[in-house]
């Protein structure tokens, strides 16, 4: 039976490039079966990744991505933008986005965000 991640990137993986991916899979590699995706690039959701890690509050999840930045993003750090909803009861979860142009890099600061 596929995991998660292997669902996901069987749907959305036609939206996502192979950086991207990486980040999926080492995602995987960290939180397991933990990790839930809410949304896609794909369905209307202006190319962010939006997932959660059952048992794990949204917070903790932002703080621990910052935390082990290196090892999820390494050198691609300035191509990632990480977000995470303040006061926001709609948005669940941390939304990541490959800033995959120079053009999405001027637009989009790269690094870990509140907004």
């Amino acid at each position: 039976m596929p995991t998660m991640v292997e669902r996901y990137l069987n749907v959305g993986g036609t939206y996502l490039n192979s950086e991207t991916n990486e980040i999926i899979r080492k995602l995987e590699g960290i939180y397991g079966p933990a990790l839930h995706f809410i949304s896609n690039p794909g369905n209307g959701n202006d190319g962010y990744i939006n997932f959660q890690v059952a048992g794990m509050p949204d917070d903790s999840l932002f703080f621990d991505l910052e935390r082990r930045k290196a090892e999820i993003f390494g050198l691609n750090m300035f191509k990632f933008q990480v977000l995470r909803p303040l006061n926001t009861p709609s948005d669940r979860g941390v939304f990541v986005r490959h800033l995959n142009t120079p053009a999405e890099r001027d637009e989009f600061a790269a690094g870990f965000w509140h907004y």
